[in-house]
């Protein structure tokens, strides 16, 4: 279910975690921050079709009239803001394709709009997260940031695969990238814009989300499943993320 508003000029789209295939060029700027690491094929103001591998929190600033083939067989959580011709100077639109890793205000920017669409939020509340996001385009990644992208993919894939265990920690993760505690915080802040220890509980409420939609499994089952110890642990944080309960955000899917 794509859920769009559209506020003044601005128009923002939550895109959902499913198959897609999009070929062509948007009359308008674009801001698209993944919510979700996504994986497929694409081609990027080209014929040239490539396998790309997008990490959570990238944000890419695409211009007006630059044609885009992505296809996708899963899909990944994706924010999309359409950009007036009047934001181009404030957002530092490009002819190029801008990919920019690792803020914290995107990160937040983004969290903050995705839970204001889900919960059906006040228009005004949205407006300024939107204003926010407009003017978030950034350089180029960083020294910093290039050298954590080298750990990031393996690391994502061990956190997929470990989610319902306790064991996840800045330790056994830091561990695993052969990095001292405090060099991999820095690396994967550096990355991702958030701690690891924000994105294991981000990945476990997104894998709660997604057997509240296509499972009838008791909550309390999904909370341990997804490594919560209480089902009130799975509720608080799930609330703090989407602006609704489990139990409510099951019921309003259906």
């Amino acid at each position: 279910m794509i859920r769009t508003v559209d506020l003044g000029p601005f128009r923002l789209s939550l895109l959902p975690s499913a198959p897609y295939c999009v070929h062509g060029a948007s009359p308008t700027d674009t801001v698209g921050i993944a919510l979700e690491r996504q994986r497929g094929v694409h081609a990027i103001a080209s014929d040239r079709r490539v396998d790309f591998d997008t990490l959570p929190y990238t944000l890419a600033v695409t211009p007006a009239g630059m044609a885009v083939y992505s296809e996708s067989d899963v899909g990944g959580e994706y924010l999309l803001l359409s950009l007036p011709t009047d934001a181009r100077d404030k957002a530092a639109v490009t002819s190029t394709r801008c990919i920019t890793t690792g803020s914290k205000p995107v990160v937040a920017a983004a969290r903050q709009a995705r839970r204001a669409m889900l919960a059906g939020s006040d228009a005004t509340g949205l407006a300024l997260v939107i204003e926010q996001l407009a003017l978030l385009a950034q350089p180029a990644p960083t020294a910093a940031q290039r050298r954590a992208l080298q750990i990031a993919p393996q690391i994502l894939d061990l956190i997929e695969d470990h989610l319902a265990l306790p064991s996840l920690t800045l330790a056994f993760l830091a561990s695993q990238s052969q990095l001292r505690p405090l060099d991999f915080l820095r690396a994967f802040v550096a990355r991702f814009g958030i701690t690891p220890h924000q994105y294991v509980l981000e990945r476990r409420i997104q894998r709660a989300r997604r057997l509240l939609q296509h499972t009838r499994l008791p909550i309390a089952q999904i909370a341990a499943d997804c490594g919560f110890a209480q089902q009130s642990h799975l509720g608080m944080h799930f609330r703090r993320a989407f602006g609704l309960t489990p139990d409510r955000y099951r019921q309003f899917w259906r």
